[in-house]
């Protein structure tokens, strides 16, 4: 894959599997869980949700093995009691609540999981063209999360201590913390005023982007990889 090719790509599945090996298991977890906030609204069983909140939480050290196990068997359980009810071609229901069992598997699982999208990707029986538009609406948005969580991987930044003043770390901070990144702009604004003039770091704080916790940015200025 070439620059050019990530910065246009709209296949999710193909991003992800371009940088699964060169970065951490908290980025790949919190991508999932990006994609799966992003449709929500779809998780129509309580037990979904919590799963999401464990393996969120699990991304940061904040709950255990055992915790993620669980979370992990209620999300099946919630998957499987919509089977009956949802078994279609495309059910937005029934993908949401598969999303959240592929966020919840195991620190193991996780890589697994990109050895999966290898295998499908450069299967000799690919899949037919006649995708329903919904789910190619679906893969170009959550590739823009991907590309938030992960950056640009031709471009790697280095952090300039220098950018770490108070506003911005605490910025940062109370951003990754609420999910609220309505504030990104200003952060620019602060990065800026302490002599950062990286483009690739302005410019997707000031852009029109979603941002997501696993946000390139967010976690170069509070140390997290």
């Amino acid at each position: 894959m070439t620059e050019e090719e990530w910065l246009g790509c709209d296949d999710h599945f193909l991003l992800t599997y371009f940088v699964a090996a060169r970065i951490s298991l908290r980025k790949l977890r919190l991508a999932e869980v990006a994609v799966c906030r992003r449709v929500e609204h779809h998780l129509v069983d309580v037990r979904s949700r919590h799963a999401l909140e464990v393996s969120e939480r699990y991304a940061d050290g904040l709950a255990s093995d055992e915790a993620l196990v669980e979370a992990r068997s209620l999300a099946k359980a919630a998957y499987e009691s919509l089977l009956p009810h949802h078994n279609t071609q495309w059910n937005a229901i029934l993908s949401a609540a598969v999303g959240v069992c592929c966020a919840t598997v195991t620190e193991s699982g996780m890589r697994m999981q990109s050895d999966m999208i290898d295998i499908a990707l450069f299967s000799p029986n690919p899949l037919p063209d006649s995708i329903p538009p919904e789910m190619r609406v679906a893969s170009l948005a959550n590739a823009e999360l991907i590309r938030d969580v992960f950056g640009n991987p031709f471009r790697p930044i280095t952090l300039d201590p220098s950018w770490l003043t108070f506003t911005i770390t605490t910025l940062a901070r109370q951003m990754y913390e609420s999910r609220d990144f309505s504030a990104m702009p200003i952060l620019a604004d602060a990065l800026q005023d302490s002599g950062c003039e990286d483009p690739q770091i302005l410019n997707h704080c000031r852009g029109e982007g979603v941002h997501v916790r696993g946000c390139f940015v967010i976690d170069l200025l509070t140390g997290r990889k």
